[in-house]
């Protein structure tokens, strides 16, 4: 091993030291008193971490407590030994154990001594929380194949405390037993070829099974293990199937819906009309699923088909895996948002110039004069450089622009200049990733172009439409099948690839097993927030409806000249033919809605701001087109004080020809009046669309607008109310919302009490439509359940996740990952101040990270979470800047940039510039608190093939740095911490999968939401479920230690601070969800923290909590043999040339100097930081220019050594 490497595992160590004292046991086994939760700071402070009743300091009540050097509590030996090997080193006592801020003397531990320094230099050291009561809690042993077996002898057994074999290597065999076989299905259909498409296709209901040879059969469901599968059907009629399609290795099937096939009977012809007008399409398609057969189900975008399946609305889970090759292509060519627009750009571009190309050829064969028919289809989507609707006006004006090509030469040169167009907007990166939609994956991965014209029919014909055109919208539906499968054959072996351990695939696959039970109150809660939503709405309307009539009585005599507000608005009189509102004025009739056959006015309308005669700084507010929302001036308050109006000047448009002039506007600015930005949340280059809109909501309340009536105010808050509902209404009603007991197979369905607990109802389902791996960082993404806001009191609907209600005899068992990705961040670098800030900060003292950014700023500590999370994510000043901005009303730009610019000199630090000091160190942080963070986030971003140190995942192609260069590094960064956070997310659900089926928990995996997990769990397990999700929690941040070359864990972060346990879903147990719509209070849950669980489980076990762990599963010993006969085991127990040893070389590249590397990065200052590094390269210059040469004073002079320099100069080393 590398002397570097080495060293670099030293500075590590210094975590790990900790106090090798004896655990004391407990008399008569007397359990340690329940603790509180911890106040919730949304995950980042350790003031998540548990708060327990803790005992004194005194000497005995600290015996067994093990501390590391700056006096961090660590796990308990006994789950130390568990986790991390019995033959972890155990340092002395802590010196900084009992809130010393002293720093070691000797030089012997460099690392530790370089830490204390740093947590010295920013207050933190010494301000650690005392100790928490020691956890006593046995761990379930792993079964494992001995090393002396031979792994052709599959004999295992089971070893208890201490576990030989790696906490990596145990998560690996049980990543390996999650995924087959449906990872070896999944191997075979993928390889394998298709049978050809059948030539005709069955109108019978049901499932018709294709055989090679032409010939079909009725079946009841295709009986195979893998199965590629996509549905079709009307969503603006109904969101239930029509039809499907699927293909197997050996047959094709297909499936009619029997309400269609009613339809598509011959005899049923006569009567089609009455028939389709009372048709409803209700039918869930079966596929013969169950809990004891393992299958594959592959679709593209899966999740929308797997939610029209007859078996996924049982509660009890079935033994199968949904495989998306959307999910599969995000993670091998997907693109980050900020590729998105380059990328249709260039496709819009080249698409463009084939059809240039094509129409070149044909005119240059000598068809000089253009076919109406070539010209048509060429202007429909080139006119005016737009894709336009197909129109005879759009074709008349190109036919004419064209036909005035007189000869190819004219035509060549536009075919030159589309090309450079296209040329201008490639990148390299193009070629190797696209948007997710099953033609542009097609299209990426196969060069195949896909028809999707018959789509057409199922999003907007009729059923008539859909009879007449049966056959081939069968032919459509199987070549998306088809070419599903074909994009599975390419980009599964690349996604093994790019994730190659086990744990990610099997953690995939539990991702896209989400069920959502829901309550029967569901339309009561559409109905309530629709019409709570209405009433504030009318008030909103009413209100503006009296403000015009109002304004109109200005009409007489001209009054309105003399208002500063309402002289804006067009006062032009109707002439004598005006029918509708006769005599009014140009704007009032503008308002007039011909659909309502009435005046309609919303906070939306130009007119608004107003009508409420609306201010900013007090001054009247101004609309023009082309600048957006202004307030006006008069040019001699601004001579009374310069420094009060902070905003940009704003110049109006002065031609004739622009359609923003405003002559009374301009000559005002250029004669009595200045005119000023109003800001925007997006900054300076942004213009205000709207004074009324949900982000002026603040300045409304610290008076920077406002408002010469009282109604404004209301008004606002009345909008507020309804910004939520007007935003997920849509969604929301458009929700596949499936009562189980209504389908046949399904009849039992479950019941559930009402949230008052009174009647019992029939309940529903919501099969969650997941995009497992959405983005290019592998996060799940959903349009509703995954973006639903929290319960606010303020908010109609926003009650929306305590819909989902667990049946009667369930619970909901739950976490959230405490500060999940932000010590994810500090981890992958043991950055000293940033970690200490996560585990130890709290709010009380001002030392967690959050209060600490927010005292930098001058800002909340909630405002501060945004700001520290947007840096983490790679998030520049720039961005800070418009976010302090946008949570500042009326603060000076360049005073937001100095507080930016401070923030970041203080946290992120100041970056070496790109030549280095002595050609060393180039671009690397220092002087910051996260600098050692970010200096290791962007290597592993700036490497050439970035992967997540826990699980090994490559970055996506799309974003490879040989594919983008120095492009994207906001994306690469993000995506180190985010993937790393999906790392973790796929070993809980793993570990959790596991430790469920181990101790025979009654339950399944319900939802996922970043960094939260939810269960349905059999209510008389809710603690045992809790115990598992705590011990799954703990197996995840010890893999994430140990991986990073820390082999111990804190205390205080090994468990959840406390697991929910709750019969609705809410983001805390003692929320009442009451809101506008609903204003019946929720009865509260209960939340466990880790002590909680042990007193409940060890009364009922009498203290024998591993009784309840069961005996290791067969499944698990098979894949233990399975994993031990493919790999070569080393002496540690790890295996050979795999990723599970030594990942730590991708957190950080090996230097020459590591102690001068640590050394520079603590520099406060560039010249802080050459002064760690020319002394040393000084001596070098010395030995290269005089070599030989004896006069050590010379020498000294030469490189110009300080005192102590000078005492300790290395006099052996230049002679």
């Amino acid at each position: 091993m590398k002397i570097e490497f080495q060293l670099q595992l030293q500075t590590r160590r210094w975590s790990a030291t900790a106090t090798n004292g004896k655990t004391v046991a407990a008399k008569k086994k007397t359990p340690n008193p329940p603790v509180k939760r911890a106040q919730s700071l949304s995950k980042i402070s350790i003031e998540t971490h548990l708060k327990a009743e803790k005992p004194s300091c005194d000497k005995k009540q600290n015996q067994g407590v093990r501390s590391n050097v700056v006096g961090i509590q660590m796990l308990p030996e006994i789950l130390h030994a568990d986790l991390f090997g019995s033959s972890t080193t155990l340092a002395r006592q802590s010196k900084y154990s009992n809130n010393s801020n002293s720093i070691p003397e000797s030089n012997s531990d460099f690392a530790a001594q370089k830490a204390c320094r740093l947590l010295k230099r920013t207050s933190l050291l010494g301000t650690q929380e005392p100790p928490l009561p020691l956890v006593r809690l046995p761990l379930p042993p792993f079964a494992f194949l001995p090393k002396s077996q031979s792994p052709n002898e599959p004999k295992l057994q089971s070893t208890y405390p201490s576990n030989p074999i790696p906490l990596a290597t145990r998560l690996r065999i049980l990543g390996e037993e999650q995924s087959e076989p449906f990872r070896a299905f999944t191997r075979s259909i993928a390889a394998a070829e298709l049978p050809p498409l059948p030539q005709v296709w069955s109108r019978a209901e049901g499932w018709t099974r294709y055989a090679s040879n032409g010939s079909f059969t009725q079946v009841r469901y295709p009986d195979c293990n893998a199965l590629v599968f996509d549905i079709e059907n009307m969503w603006h009629i109904s969101s239930y199937a029509i039809m499907a399609t699927a293909a197997s290795q050996d047959y094709w099937y297909s499936w009619v819906s029997p309400e269609l096939a009613l339809l598509l009977n011959p005899s049923n012809k006569k009567d089609e009309t009455e028939i389709i007008k009372n048709i409803v399409f209700k039918s869930l398609i079966p596929l013969g699923l169950s809990p004891k057969t393992p299958r594959v189900i592959i679709g593209h975008n899966v999740s929308y088909d797997r939610a029209r399946v007859l078996e996924e609305y049982k509660l009890e889970s079935n033994s199968v895996a949904w495989i998306d090759t959307l999910s599969l292509h995000s993670a091998v060519g997907g693109l980050s948002s900020q590729q998105r627009g380059s990328w249709l750009k260039y496709r819009k571009a080249q698409a463009k110039l084939e059809d240039i190309r094509a129409l070149f050829d044909s005119v240059s064969q000598g068809e000089l004069q253009l076919s109406d028919k070539e010209v048509d289809e060429f202007a429909s989507k080139n006119l005016k450089g737009n894709p336009v609707r197909r129109s005879s006006k759009a074709a008349s004006e190109m036919k004419e622009y064209m036909h005035g090509w007189m000869d190819t030469k004219a035509l060549q040169m536009r075919k030159l200049e589309e090309t450079q167009n296209v040329i201008d907007s490639k990148r390299n990166w193009m070629d190797f990733g696209s948007m997710n939609s099953l033609k542009h994956v097609a299209k990426l991965y196969l060069g195949k172009s896909l028809d999707k014209d018959p789509r057409e029919v199922f999003e907007s014909g009729t059923v008539a439409d859909v009879i007449e055109n049966f056959h081939s919208l069968m032919i459509y539906c199987a070549n998306d099948v088809l070419t599903t499968h074909q994009v599975l054959s390419v980009v599964f072996p690349q996604f093994e690839e790019k994730c190659p351990h086990p744990v990610s695939f099997a953690g995939m696959l539990e991702m896209g097993r989400g069920i959502l039970p829901i309550s029967s109150e569901w339309e009561n809660y559409i109905n309530n927030a629709e019409e709570s939503c209405e009433k504030e709405l009318k008030f909103v309307e009413d209100t503006f409806l009296a403000l015009a009539q109002k304004a109109l009585e200005l009409q007489k005599d001209d009054k309105w000249k003399d208002d500063e507000w309402l002289k804006r608005i067009d006062w032009t009189p109707p002439s004598t033919r005006v029918k509708i509102l006769p005599g009014s004025p140009k704007w009032y009739r503008e308002l007039w809605d011909s659909k309502a056959k009435a005046v309609k006015i919303s906070s939306s309308k130009r007119i608004a701001p107003y009508l409420l005669k609306l201010t900013w700084r007090g001054y009247p507010v101004y609309y023009n087109r082309s600048c957006g929302w202004m307030y006006v001036v008069p040019k001699c308050d601004i001579k009374k004080d310069p420094s009060a109006f902070k905003e940009p000047v704003v110049y109006l448009p002065d031609n004739l020809d622009d359609v923003s002039y405003d002559p009374v506007a301009l000559e005002e600015s250029q004669i009595s009046h200045t005119f000023f930005k109003i800001p925007h949340k997006d900054g300076e280059d942004e213009n205000c669309g709207n004074p009324l809109a949900k982000s002026y909501i603040s300045a409304f309340e610290t008076g920077f607008l406002g408002s010469a009536y009282p109604e404004a105010n209301a008004i606002l808050n009345k909008k507020n109310l309804c910004s939520y509902w007007i935003s997920a209404r849509n969604r929301i009603k458009s929700q596949f919302v499936v009562t189980p007991s209504e389908h046949k197979g399904l009849e039992h369905g479950f019941d559930y009490l009402t949230m008052s607990g009174g009647a019992i109802n029939t309940g529903k389902i919501i099969l969650p439509q997941i995009v497992t791996m959405g983005t290019v960082t592998r996060r799940a993404v959903e349009s509703t359940w995954l973006t639903a806001s929290n319960v606010n009191a303020n908010r109609i609907g926003s009650e929306l996740k305590t819909l989902v209600q667990a049946p009667a005899g369930y619970s909901f068992v739950g976490a959230d990952v405490d500060s999940e990705e932000l010590w994810i961040c500090s981890i992958l670098a043991n950055e000293r101040q940033n970690r200490f800030m996560t585990l130890q900060g709290t709010k009380s003292k001002g030392t967690d990270l959050h209060t600490v950014t927010g005292a930098i700023v001058g800002i909340s500590r909630d405002v501060a979470k945004v700001f520290n999370y947007s840096r983490f994510y790679g998030a520049g000043a720039k961005h800070s800047t418009q976010l302090l901005m946008q949570h500042s009303p009326g603060i000076e730009k360049k005073v937001a940039e100095e507080k930016i610019k401070k923030l970041f000199a203080q946290t992120k630090g100041t970056k070496i510039p790109g030549y280095g000091i002595q050609g060393k160190y180039k671009g690397i942080w220092i002087g910051g608190t996260e600098s050692y963070t970010f200096n290791a986030m962007e290597k592993i971003a700036n490497s050439d093939v970035p992967r997540t140190p826990i699980l090994g995942c490559e970055i996506p192609n799309s974003l490879l740095p040989e594919h983008v260069n120095n492009e994207y590094q906001t994306s690469r960064v993000n995506w180190v911490v985010q993937s790393s956070g999906v790392d973790y997310l796929h070993l809980i659900l793993v570990s959790m999968n596991y430790l469920m089926r181990r101790f025979n928990i009654k339950g399944r995996f319900m939802l996922s939401i970043h960094d939260e997990v939810r269960y349905l769990v059999a209510k008389e397990q809710e603690d045992l479920a809790a115990l598992a999700l705590q011990i799954s929690n703990l197996w995840t941040r010890a893999m994430f230690s140990s991986k990073l070359g820390i082999n111990d864990l804190p205390l205080n972060i090994a468990f959840f601070s406390a697991v929910d346990i709750d019969h609705c879903l809410r983001k805390e147990v003692y929320q009442s969800c009451v809101t506008p719509s609903n204003t019946t209070p929720i009865e509260k849950g209960r939340n466990a923290s880790i002590y909680d669980t042990i007193v409940s489980l060890e009364n009922v076990t009498g203290g024998k909590i591993e009784m309840l762990y069961g005996k290791e599963l067969e499944s698990v010993k098979v894949a233990a043999a399975r994993v031990f006969a493919q790999k070569k085991v080393q002496a540690d127990g790890s295996f050979e040339n795999d990723n599970d040893k030594d990942i730590f070389k991708a957190v950080s590249d090996f230097v020459e100097n590591l102690e001068e590397y640590l050394e520079v990065q603590m520099s406060l200052s560039i010249e802080e930081a050459r002064q760690v590094i020319e002394p040393k390269t000084a001596i070098d210059k010395a030995k290269r220019r005089k070599e030989g040469a004896s006069d050590i004073k010379y020498y000294k002079s030469y490189i110009r050594l300080t005192a102590d320099e000078d005492k300790n100069f290395p006099e052996s080393e230049i002679k």
